[in-house]
């Protein structure tokens, strides 16, 4: 690259920069909010290499992609509310310059929401502001780009997964009157007595471990509820054995946890009858579900 052009380049960075400034500066006269007149039950999310996240809304419960995943419902309330109103501070070019603010087709994120099939509005979604704290698009197909409020490409461009609701499942601790461990030590708790408190059955039907009673309570406790840190393919191909397996009975629903195999030093691969997705969870909440009968005697 010749020195004049890098020149070039550095003076346009420094006023798009400048111009953002001064967008902000003007305060609230100079920005807008565009509002839709309908709430919108879907959106389209499509990155430049024509990945679809597709992000649609049921009986008031928002799904992600062709198989209705469960989506993050805060996330995709939040996300669905900023760009139904969106707010622009101002335009910063009316001649398009699209591959200067990362609005080319190489660069820029396409997002359409919809109502009922019906299109309500179309953006092109390009690089973050200097601030970092707006970004730079395109609405409903204008040449003109604008400086909208929000860091949409962090937002907005995402895979499939990171969409979806992280919790596997979650019940109330105390439905929960049944635990099995497989693994290198395979036990039972149980809850007996009056009043009733947990206590270990080993595969030969003994109850030979005297429990701590808190440290038991405690742990048991932990299980009621698990969240993934992300989601994996649906065909990813997983170890045939697991690590160590949980069955837990809640009553009316009977759930297996299996743990698989340590990824890196801080997480683990898992899959439970709850999901149909292997996910990986925290070495932390991993090792939850590899807990020594030993770990909780007295």
């Amino acid at each position: 690259m010749t020195a004049r052009k890098i020149v070039l380049l550095s003076s346009i960075a420094v006023l798009s920069a400048i111009l953002a400034l001064q967008i902000l500066l003007g305060g609230p006269a100079a920005a807008k909010t565009l509002t839709l007149k309908e709430s919108p039950d879907g959106i389209k999310i499509t990155a430049p290499s024509g990945t679809e996240v597709l992000l649609s809304k049921r009986n008031d419960r928002w799904t992600v992609g062709t198989a209705s995943y469960p989506a993050d419902p805060g996330l995709i309330s939040s996300l669905a509310e900023s760009l139904s109103n969106l707010k622009v501070l101002g335009t910063v070019s009316a001649s398009g310059a699209e591959e200067r603010f990362g609005l080319d087709k190489a660069s820029a994120l396409s997002v359409e929401l919809t109502a009922g099939g019906k299109t309500l509005r179309k953006l092109k979604v390009g690089k973050a502001s200097p601030t970092g704290q707006q970004s730079y698009a395109t609405v409903d197909g204008a040449k003109e780009v604008v400086l909208v409020s929000g860091n949409l490409g962090e937002s907005l461009g995402k895979g499939e997964g990171d969409f979806r609701d992280k919790n596997v499942y979650a019940f109330g601790a105390d439905t929960l009157i049944g635990v099995s461990v497989q693994g290198d030590e395979s036990y039972s708790l149980v809850k007996a007595g009056d009043p009733a408190v947990w206590k270990a059955v080993t595969p030969s039907g003994g109850a030979d471990t005297e429990m701590d009673a808190e440290k038991a309570g405690s742990w048991v406790s932990s299980l009621a509820s698990l969240r993934a840190q992300s989601f994996l393919s649906d065909d990813l191909t997983v170890p045939a054995t697991a690590l160590a397996a949980v069955n837990l009975d809640f009553g009316s629903r009977k759930v297996r946890v299996e743990v698989l195999e340590k990824r890196g030093d801080s997480e683990y691969l898992m899959r439970c009858s709850e999901s149909p997705s292997p996910f990986t969870v925290s070495s932390y909440t991993a090792e939850k579900y590899l807990k020594k009968l030993s770990e909780l005697a007295k």
